[in-house]
């Protein structure tokens, strides 16, 4: 699950760095990416991969948010994730997830448990998601202490929907920028585009 090596995006908090910006070829995706380095939860600074990727698609709107609602779902959309859990459920608009991601060797293993937070008012649906990494026990592997994603789900005038992901991630352990580099743009878009195709099976 790629994506766990990202997660809200925070602008002011790089806003003197340089973000890149590409347009990938799956679904006519911009994203912009920045990595650099950042305090993490305990202080120390670390590598911090944030990015923003924004598709106008033709899907339904409802669908998707079926989608993103069926947390089974999950490991279809993240790259690398091996094992996907709602641990707990507030309420229709709150709940915990468990991500396991099971990275390629040489990259460690890892774990998050998220907090989503959900809202639809007709024209837009956010799902706003935060690390709660105590909320449960750790495993045998490092948590992810910094992972926070929005995904928002616009209508438009056009009839299509837009689809903006916002991410902000601090690895468990720094990646070569070359090798973080290689997931853009295509790694976003590439979720984006499941998501789209998963929605087609829950219309």
């Amino acid at each position: 699950m790629f994506t766990l090596f990202f997660g809200a995006v925070n602008l002011a908090g790089a806003q003197n760095k340089k973000w890149t910006t590409e347009i990938s070829k799956i679904r006519n995706t911009e994203v912009k990416s920045l990595i650099s380095d950042q305090p993490g939860p305990g202080g120390e600074v670390v590598q911090t991969i944030e990015y923003i990727a924004i598709a106008e698609v033709e899907a339904n709107f409802e669908s998707c948010i079926k989608v993103m609602k069926n947390t089974a779902l999950h490991k279809k959309i993240f790259d690398y994730t091996a094992k996907t859990e709602m641990l707990e459920k507030e309420s229709e608009s709150e709940w915990y997830n468990y991500y396991y991601t099971d990275m390629p060797w040489p990259l460690p293993n890892s774990d998050s448990v998220t907090r989503f937070l959900f809202s639809n008012d007709g024209q837009t649906a956010t799902f706003v998601s935060t690390a709660s990494p105590n909320k449960i026990g750790r495993k045998d592997v490092k948590r992810i202490l910094l992972y926070n994603t929005d995904y928002i789900f616009t209508k438009l005038d056009n009839g299509k929907i837009k689809i903006t992901l916002k991410s902000k991630f601090q690895p468990v352990s720094s990646l070569p920028t070359w090798m973080a580099n290689l997931w853009f743009p295509d790694g976003p878009a590439r979720m984006i585009d499941r998501i789209i195709s998963l929605s087609k099976n829950e219309g």
